[in-house]
């Protein structure tokens, strides 16, 4: 998995050990998850880049809501909100970024 220095603790528990923990098995499992930034819903899972040669998680691209402003976040060429995997801060039920 790829975590930047400055990744920030949960509960003292470092971000790859709650990503282990808390992310489902298949990147299919997440896809269609509803994405929070903070406790505002800004859209839907749609797709994760990995790096191919090492199988570490790059980044993970959300469709956004029609309510969220499309300039809020970095988009990619489909539209769609880009986030680096070190933004996860948890990903079960839901995902959960930290976008500050």
């Amino acid at each position: 998995m790829v975590w930047g220095i400055g990744a920030a603790e949960v509960g003292g528990i470092k971000p790859p050990l709650i990503l282990a923990a808390a992310m489902p098995h298949r990147d299919d499992d997440l896809q269609g998850k509803p994405v929070f930034s903070g406790s505002n819903q800004i859209g839907i899972l749609r797709n994760i880049t990995l790096n191919t040669e090492t199988g570490e998680l790059k980044s993970i691209h959300v469709e956004p809501y029609e309510k969220v402003d499309p300039r809020a976040y970095p988009r990619d060429s489909h539209g769609r909100f880009v986030f680096p995997v070190e933004a996860i801060r948890e990903a079960g039920q839901i995902i959960i970024l930290n976008t500050k």
